[in-house]
């Protein structure tokens, strides 16, 4: 992946680069299973994974949800591409994908590690997985796992965003964010998108399910995090139009209840998963 073809990527249309703040939409309905993480699509489409393998899923944005077929450990981690592709990753190394929008799943390749901790697809081909302390690339849609070197200081791995095949983005629990163009061989620091944030912010970085979360199309990109401010729950979020190593006011939602995960979807909306199994969504 040359310099030239990940500018490339910077002229695709991101939604999540915009003037104006974020909106907050009415929370999702809450189910009576034990969920950790979820992601939407689309402003009607999304999934929610959790314990002993649990799969549930939406149509018509979080009013009503159904079960999904899927028999694996629980899972703790989920990537939504759009056009009903979902991936998501948890105990047991397991790895799992949905071409259906969620109604049934098959198994990729395990990866190294007790559970999984991230992933992030560029298309259903390319993608990366990871465990806390380990990275594997994908060319050929999970079929099999490529290890990636970590950054060296970066201790964890919290999220990740592919852009193209070999290239993306790494946040480390540390804070620090990371750019590698060419599969891990290499890796650039683009510094901590929460140095300058006022405040007494404390990102819940290093759990099992992610606190933090990035989604970059090129250089153009956007960072959120939940943790606590002054005793109550928050999302915080910026964006950068030149691949972190800028961003922009750090802006500011209170979360009502204890949130438990974040995720940035490919539509642009953040979501933010509470241990009483509601979404909080977020849109430009």
């Amino acid at each position: 992946m040359n310099l030239t073809q990940i500018a490339a990527f910077a002229a695709i249309p991101f939604f999540l680069i915009a003037c104006g703040s974020y909106r907050a939409e009415k929370p999702t309905a809450k189910t009576a299973d034990r969920a950790y993480v979820g992601m939407f699509a689309s402003e009607t489409e999304g999934v929610t994974v959790g314990y002993g393998g649990l799969v549930i899923r939406t149509e018509d944005g979080g009013k009503t949800w159904s079960r999904g077929a899927n028999n694996s450990m629980c899972l703790f981690a989920v990537d939504a591409l759009g056009s009903g592709v979902y991936t998501a990753a948890g105990n047991g190394s397991n790895v799992i994908r949905s071409t259906d929008g969620g109604k049934s799943w098959g198994h990729l390749a395990r990866i190294t590690g007790a559970r999984g901790k991230a992933l992030s697809f560029s298309d259903p081909t390319h993608g990366w997985a990871a465990s806390k302390a380990w990275i594997g690339e994908t060319n050929d849609g999970g079929n099999s796992w490529k290890p990636v070197a970590l950054p060296a200081g970066a201790g964890m791995v919290e999220a990740l965003s592919q852009v193209a095949d070999g290239a993306g983005y790494l946040l480390a629990v540390t804070g620090e964010l990371f750019f590698s163009a060419n599969s891990g061989a290499g890796w650039e620091s683009r510094g901590k998108p929460l140095d300058g944030v006022a405040g007494s912010f404390r990102p819940g970085f290093g759990k099992d399910v992610q606190n933090g979360a990035i989604r970059f199309a090129g250089e153009r990109g956007t960072f959120a995090a939940i943790g606590m401010n002054g005793g109550k729950n928050m999302l915080v979020v910026r964006t950068t139009e030149d691949g972190g190593k800028t961003w922009g006011k750090a802006e500011r939602y209170p979360l009502t209840g204890m949130a438990a995960g974040v995720g940035i979807g490919p539509d642009g909306a953040i979501s933010v998963f509470h241990f009483d199994t509601t979404i909080a969504r977020f849109h430009r």
